[in-house]
């Protein structure tokens, strides 16, 4: 259990800082679920101020792991905390959530998710910004809930194309009156909002990255876009393939294929790759599998 107590949140600050700063989920998981349950069993009313600081820094931490929490924490985050993700320097609420997406094989149960967390989004009264904003006609704060609704007035409730999303953010008289910090940070929320739309059964709305081969051409299918492959690692798979390395690390693999049945040896093959190599890369991966049962682990 963690104590409310300032050298802890001192602790808390540290760990965050560093943490945040390698993108290290695992711990921040760690921490996340120690908070958790240590405010659990703590009463606000011993340390008001403190514990406001804590509940603050369980839902940053809970951001950092968010690809790696269970479904029904990731929904609380969005519902309760959402302000947190936005105390998180450079932080894109759309990656970490895709990270966890990725991990769910079934399309449908991904795109019930996005759907939860936009109907969650419609509702959320947390303040996004300082400035309020015109409302029908009426001045209302700057929550999640009403920009959404001047948004929707502006740009429909459809799916929305670039054009019309950046004209929004040209044009709007309610835009105009926040500061670059609020309107960015508003673009960013707007960004993901759209992004939950899309089904990850659409082409637009599938979350893998895809090598495509266009006429002996790599391109990489992003977000629904085909996009040039970076040439930098492009140059390093052509020079393998010039120097050969490829046809053996295939040849490699075919090799396993045909001595499946004869773990000693793919264990004799392996003294043959120098350490390093994609030929005995390619036979460690496949030695563990078959000496794990054939079983693979499912990584997030």
């Amino acid at each position: 259990m963690i104590n409310l107590t300032d050298d802890n949140l001192r602790r808390l600050k540290e760990a965050f800082n560093f943490l945040s700063e390698y993108s290290d989920f695992t711990k921040s998981g760690a921490i996340y679920f120690s908070l958790d349950k240590s405010l659990s069993l703590i009463k606000e009313s011993e340390n008001p101020e403190l514990y406001k600081e804590f509940k603050n820094f369980r839902a940053k931490f809970g951001f950092l792991a968010l690809s790696i929490l269970p479904e029904k924490n990731i929904l609380d985050l969005f519902t309760n905390n959402l302000r947190g993700a936005f105390t998180i320097p450079n932080y894109n609420l759309w990656e970490n959530l895709k990270k966890y997406l990725i991990g769910i094989p079934d399309y449908d149960s991904r795109d019930r998710i996005k759907l939860e967390i936009k109907n969650i989004l419609l509702k959320n009264k947390t303040k996004v910004t300082k400035s309020n904003l015109i409302l029908n006609q009426k001045e209302v704060t700057g929550t999640i809930e009403n920009w959404l609704a001047d948004y929707h007035i502006n740009v429909g409730t459809g799916v929305v194309d670039r054009l019309a999303f950046e004209q929004y953010f040209i044009n709007s008289p309610n835009i105009k009156e926040l500061s670059p910090d609020e309107s960015s940070r508003l673009k960013s929320l707007f960004q993901f909002y759209e992004r939950l739309k899309l089904s990850s059964k659409s082409p637009q709305g599938f979350e893998e990255d895809v090598l495509i081969d266009v006429n002996g051409e790599l391109k990489l299918w992003h977000e629904g876009r085909l996009e040039d492959f970076d040439p930098a690692v492009k140059k390093i798979i052509d020079e393998m393939e010039k120097a050969g390395y490829l046809k053996d690390a295939e040849i490699a693999s075919t090799n396993i294929r045909n001595n499946k049945s004869n773990i000693e040896d793919l264990k004799q093959m392996l003294n043959k790759y120098p350490a390093g190599s994609l030929e005995r890369k390619v036979i460690e991966e496949e030695l563990e599998k078959m000496e794990g049962g054939g079983g693979g682990k499912k990584i997030n």
